[in-house]
């Protein structure tokens, strides 16, 4: 792996975050009600509360307790009632993201030791990367979708997006 890789990780998940912030402040927005309307044919109970919690599981998963081997627990979309439990469950993230970006930094290990199913295999770290922050694009983008299905237009949250200051985004 690049001896880059902490400092490029670094900036693209700050990027991501900020794509993350626009997303949130749109849900915010939205009625209380719009975070819990489930809509099944999406998946993963369909409403966009559980969306988010689903996608911060994934970063519980493989950055916590896969590459940090740290014992977590699944967070129940029902213990995460509103936005503002969604958005301490993402500086929780933040923080195993800024554990994780140090533990596979310059002097650190490149390689991630999977325990799955049964088997124990070895990824690369950048891939493990990779595959959290991708995962959230796409579930923001099934967010979004709900979101307008329900009526309310979605907002701009791509990395690179329109920054003129008449529109909604932060």
């Amino acid at each position: 792996m690049s001896s880059s890789f902490p400092i490029l990780a670094r900036e693209q998940y700050a990027l991501v975050c900020n794509a993350r912030e626009v997303l949130l402040a749109y849900c915010d927005r939205l009625p209380p009600e719009a975070l819990l309307t489930g809509q099944p044919e999406v998946g993963w109970g369909g409403s966009i509360r559980n969306l988010l919690v689903h996608n911060a599981n994934a970063y519980r998963y493989w950055i916590g307790m896969q590459a940090l081997g740290r014992s977590l627990e699944f967070i129940h979309e029902a213990d995460v009632p509103d936005l503002s439990a969604v958005r301490d469950l993402y500086r929780d993230v933040d923080r195993m993201m800024e554990a994780f970006l140090e533990a596979y930094g310059e002097e650190g290990q490149s390689e991630v030791e999977v325990h799955r199913k049964g088997r124990t295999y070895s990824v690369d770290a950048l891939a493990v990367f990779t595959h959290v922050i991708t995962h959230e694009f796409h579930h923001k983008g099934q967010i979004l979708t709900l979101g307008r299905r329900l009526g309310h237009i979605p907002v701009d949250t791509d990395i690179l997006r329109d920054t003129d200051p008449d529109q909604d985004n932060p």
